[in-house]
């Protein structure tokens, strides 16, 4: 094992540089959508992540004059390096952003698949960027159910409106309850000045039912 670590520390710095930055381009580009990944996925999408990283490093480091063709300065792997890991985050965040959703898009567009590539349904829901919920009510196995009744309201509290567990679970700030379908719904109050706000935790194999509500653009 410390051999092995070893012999990764032994490569040349721009390939560590390299290496590194792909791989936490990965991690940005599929944080919360990594289900379903194997150790080839993993490899493969961070090779290309690092293909970029590797350009953006020769680019870089290329403008800055070195003491002999074959010796790098300093400065140079510095802005190499440097470089190589903003360009490789980025094009992770714009993947993620916007190149994703359109890839898809190309994808339906010419009828050649129309999966969303997600593990589940509710993978997609979970970790869609393209739309802001504006209303979130969860029922739950016993038949209660519980509401925020408007999100954007607690958009700046702590965690935000609300987190969809990868496991299926939910958190939200609860503004409204009601026992069962048939009874009207109960106001309550999250926020108390003194204590602070509450956010309920609802594990996956209480919940039977998710309803979402997003504005119509």
């Amino acid at each position: 094992m410390i051999s092995d670590l070893q012999s990764v520390f032994d490569l040349p710095l721009s390939t560590l540089v390299v290496l590194g930055a792909g791989f936490a381009a990965y991690r940005v580009a599929f944080t919360g959508k990594k289900k379903g990944h194997g150790a080839i996925d993993v490899f493969f999408i961070t090779v290309v992540f690092a293909a970029i990283a590797k350009f953006a490093f020769e680019v870089a480091s290329n403008m800055v004059p070195s003491p002999t063709p074959d010796v790098m300065s300093g400065y140079a792997a510095l802005a190499g390096s440097a470089a190589a890991v903003v360009v490789a985050l980025g094009a992770a965040a714009i993947w993620r952003k916007w190149g994703e959703d359109r890839f898809k898009a190309l994808l339906r567009a010419g009828n050649v698949s129309y999966s969303d590539g997600n593990h589940s349904a509710w993978d997609q829901v979970r970790v869609s960027m393209s739309a802001r919920p504006t209303q979130l009510i969860v029922r739950k196995t016993s038949g209660k159910q519980l509401m925020c009744d408007d999100l954007k309201t607690w958009e700046y509290f702590p965690f935000g409106p609300c987190i969809y567990g990868e496991d299926g679970s939910i958190a939200l700030y609860v503004t409204n309850v009601r026992q069962d379908a048939t009874l009207d719904w109960f106001d309550i109050e999250p926020l108390d000045e003194g204590a602070g706000v509450a956010m309920t935790y609802i594990p996956a194999d209480q919940i039977s039912e998710i309803e979402v509500r997003y504005q119509v653009r």
